[in-house]
C-alpha cells in the first residue's frame, strides 16, 4: 500500500512535464502500476482483518470506497480544471494518494509468522498465477472490461451531447450503486483465502 500509494502520487504529479503522448503513456503506466500495488494491498489487509465468517461482508463495503472515488472525484476533479487548470487536478490527485499513504501507515502488519504456509516447514512455492484465481480473476475481467468502456467513454460522449462534463452522470452511477450496494444487496458468503488472495474474488 506505501510504495503503490507513493508510486501513483509521483507519476501523477510529473504530468504537466509531459511533452509527448508516449511520455504521458509511460507516466500512467507507472501510475497504473502504483495503483496495482495500492489495490492489492487494500484488498489483503481487509481479507487478513476481517473475521473469516465475515469477509465477503467486509470486502463488499471496502470496495464501496472505489465507487464512491468514482462519484466523487470526477466531481471535484472537473471543478479545479474550469477554476485553475489540468495541473490543479493532478495536484489533487496526488495530494488523494499521500493521504492515502499516511493512512495505511495506521494499517497493521497482517503477514503471519510463518508464511510458508507448510506444516512440514519446506519452502513456499510461489506462482505467479494462482490457479484458484483463474475462473473468479476471468468473471472481474468481464465486468472491468464494460465498466473500463463506459468509464472511457462517458466523459468524451457527454462533451457530444452538449453537457459541460461527465461528473454528474459518474456521481449518479456511483450513488445509485453504492446506495443499493450498501441498502438492499444481502451481504456476501465468504469466498476462498486462496481465491480472494488471489484475484479478490468477492469484489464485483
Amino acid at each position: 500500500m506505501l510504495v503503490g500509494a507513493s508510486l501513483f502520487a509521483a507519476s501523477v504529479l510529473a504530468y504537466p512535464l509531459a511533452s509527448s503522448p508516449a511520455a504521458l503513456a509511460a507516466l500512467r503506466l507507472l501510475t497504473g502500476a502504483g495503483e496495482a500495488f495500492f489495490f492489492v494491498g487494500a484488498v489483503t489487509a481487509v481479507l487478513d482483518l476481517a473475521p473469516a465468517a465475515r469477509r465477503g461482508e467486509a470486502m463488499s463495503f471496502a470496495s464501496l470506497a472505489l465507487y464512491v472515488g468514482i462519484g466523487l472525484g470526477p466531481l471535484i476533479g472537473e471543478l479545479a480544471i474550469e477554476r485553475v487548470g489540468f495541473v490543479a487536478a493532478w495536484v489533487l490527485a496526488a495530494t488523494a494518494a499521500l493521504t492515502a499513504l499516511v493512512m495505511a501507515l495506521r494499517v497493521p502488519d497482517t503477514r503471519p509468522e510463518d508464511a510458508s504456509g507448510e506444516a512440514s516447514g519446506s519452502s513456499p512455492r510461489h506462482r505467479l498465477v494462482h490457479r484458484a484465481g483463474l475462473l473468479p480473476g476471468l468473471v472481474m475481467l468481464t465486468s472491468i472490461l464494460g465498466m473500463a468502456g463506459f468509464l472511457t467513454f462517458v466523459p468524451l460522449y457527454a462533451i457530444d451531447i452538449g453537457m459541460d462534463g461527465s461528473r454528474l452522470v459518474l456521481l449518479v452511477f456511483a450513488g445509485t450503486l453504492v446506495g443499493i450496494r450498501s441498502a438492499g444487496i444481502p451481504t456476501p458468503p465468504s469466498c476462498p483465502a486462496a481465491a480472494i488472495r488471489a484475484c479478490s474474488c468477492s469484489m464485483p
